[in-house]
């Protein structure tokens, strides 16, 4: 969810078009507007989270990541 609230900002837009998906920002942020949160969420495929996330078990976080670790989002059960 955090990923696609960021993705509905205007200030991501060119980070969203370096990367190949510029076309996400006007329906996550139509969305947004609308306050459907878990519909922005399902637009963030695999490809765009681990583009921006290390996704990893806890254990490995630290090999991962090493020393740049800035915060740690545990899976939400």
């Amino acid at each position: 969810m955090q990923l696609a609230f960021y993705g509905a900002t205007p200030a991501y837009v060119g980070v969203l078009d370096h990367h190949g998906w510029g076309d996400l920002y006007p329906e996550l942020q139509m969305l947004s507007k609308v306050g459907r949160w878990n519909d922005m969420s399902r637009l963030i495929d695999d490809g765009v989270l681990n583009a921006f996330a290390v996704v990893v078990p806890a254990e490995e976080l630290p090999r991962r990541s090493g020393s740049a670790t800035t915060a740690w989002y545990p899976a939400f059960g």
